[in-house]
């Protein structure tokens, strides 16, 4: 179960994000509260959120395809949901380890 496996700080195991990955549709779902955000300073966790959500969702739906298994540091989606927000590194928590100039998942130990 997702909320045992996970505590503030603790990488989350890939086998509890796919026993509660949301589908792309339920991360779809997520955007109006982040365009709804009352100001910028609430909106930016959520976007960061929905961005961990993605990120995840698509490593679940296609784990062998490279693309998803790389993170460039210079996208603009990345950098406006994670960087600006002071995210980045949450990144770990997603099993992603930096690299010269992208995030690139590494299999869960």
């Amino acid at each position: 179960e997702f909320s045992k496996a996970w505590s503030p700080g603790r990488p989350v195991p890939l086998r509890a994000l796919r026993a509660t990955s949301p589908t792309t549709s339920e991360a779809g779902i997520a955007r109006p509260i982040v365009q709804d955000a009352s100001s910028e300073a609430d909106q930016a966790p959520k976007l960061a959120l929905v961005a961990q959500i993605k990120i995840a969702d698509n490593i679940l739906q296609h784990p062998d395809e490279m693309r998803y298994r790389t993170i460039w540091k210079q996208n603009p989606v990345f950098r406006e949901a994670m960087v600006q927000s002071g995210h980045e590194q949450d990144m770990r928590k997603l099993f992603f380890e930096e690299g010269g100039e992208a995030w690139v998942f590494i299999e869960s130990p």
